[in-house]
């Protein structure tokens, strides 16, 4: 999301984000029709030169604008600051929001424009961890991917059984109005050294060759999409 940003230099810009300093002074006044929330970024030392940056920012604090007016002598305390003299403006701060997690961006000159995802700045997607299945006989179910996987389950209760398949938890949950029998849809594939051992295990269990297999160049694996005796979909890869 695209934020209008304003650069403090330390700690001012915290000293925002805490609330302690309620009001900014400018020697210029932000454009008329300015509205919304300002980014304040705080960085380390002044940029006095005309397009003078700074990659070392820290987005702090969103906040609004509720007033701007001449700088008085009074507003010294909420500003912060050690001196006054006349020709400047204060910037009433309001709705001040520190950021849960503050981020590393750019510190610029005036009124500029950063690109900043502060909702989900921290969010990491790890690895995939589970695979869940839905069947109508759990009892059955457990008991064919026993066969096929060769081990025991993890977890093993009347309506759910877990099985740890390489690093992959693979779960078989009994099906609902909300978790329905489906063929298709979202296919998760594991990787096997041999794909003729596994169809020959797969189609003695009963199991079936649903898609494949398929030669995939770009990926050096040849992949295979298989139904189990339950109607699920599942898939094998192996290299080339």
């Amino acid at each position: 999301m695209k934020y209008k940003a304003l650069s403090i230099v330390y700690p001012n810009g915290s000293k925002i984000a805490s609330g302690e300093k309620t009001i900014e002074v400018r020697s210029w006044q932000p454009p008329a029709d300015f509205s919304g929330d300002l980014l304040i970024v705080e960085n380390l030392h002044f940029l006095r030169q005309p397009g003078e940056q700074d990659p070392e920012g820290r987005a702090v604090a969103l906040v609004k604008i509720k007033n701007v007016r001449p700088y008085m002598a009074g507003d010294m305390l909420a500003a912060c600051a050690t001196r006054w003299e006349p020709g400047y403006y204060s910037w009433e701060l309001t709705d001040v929001r520190p950021l849960k997690h503050e981020s590393k961006v750019l510190a610029a000159r005036d009124i500029y424009e950063i690109d900043l995802n502060i909702d989900g700045e921290k969010l990491q997607i790890g690895s995939l961890q589970t695979v869940r299945i839905t069947v109508t006989n759990i009892q059955k179910s457990r008991d064919w991917y026993k066969e096929l996987f060769n081990i025991e389950p993890v977890e093993d209760q009347d309506n759910f059984v877990s099985f740890k398949v390489g690093a992959i938890n693979f779960d078989i949950a009994q099906a609902d109005d909300k978790s329905p029998l489906s063929t298709g849809g979202s296919v998760a594939y594991w990787l096997v050294n041999d794909l003729d051992l596994l169809l020959q295990r797969i189609e003695a269990l009963g199991g079936s060759v649903y898609r494949g297999p398929l030669k995939v160049p770009e990926i050096q694996r040849t992949i295979l999409q298989v139904k189990d005796p339950f109607g699920n979909i599942i898939g094998f890869e192996a290299p080339l």
